[in-house]
């Protein structure tokens, strides 16, 4: 298929002048442990560039000044908030789990979390760390 105008046009379509971020779909991005905030930031970038609507980041606490500094538009949670994690994950459209999460008991947990708590609506993506955890567990 060719991509012209034509189908740019059908795809890519003018939003509402009246909504919100929250009118574009809430995605959730979990990762990014003390040592790899990178990645969990560049998925970030691209979820919010690609016209993700309200995006929050599930991340170390250490990756917030960081995050922010790119992205001042997403919201955080530390991932040690057990609450709020399960909270913000029950309100996603969509679940991204693994870049930069890592391997360790914390991550795992993290992992399960996610698989036992999505509901059948939710699109999960599991990528970077996850499948390997996906991989040994």
């Amino acid at each position: 298929m060719l991509i012209d105008k034509q189908l740019v046009k059908r795809v890519i379509t003018p939003r509402p002048k009246i909504s919100h971020k929250g009118t574009f779909g809430r995605v959730v991005l979990i990762g990014g442990n003390e040592q790899y905030g990178g990645a969990i930031i560049m998925s970030a970038l691209a979820a919010v560039h690609s016209g993700a609507g309200l995006t929050t980041v599930v991340t170390d606490e250490k990756n917030r000044s960081a995050l922010h500094s790119h992205l001042p538009e997403a919201m955080i949670v530390d991932w040690t908030d057990t609450d709020q994690f399960l909270s913000v994950i029950k309100q996603a459209n969509v679940l991204l789990i693994g870049p930069g999460l890592g391997t360790s008991s914390k991550s795992l947990e993290r992992f399960k979390q996610v698989l036992e708590n999505q509901l059948k609506e939710q699109w999960l993506v599991i990528d970077g760390s996850a499948l390997s955890l996906l991989a040994a567990n």
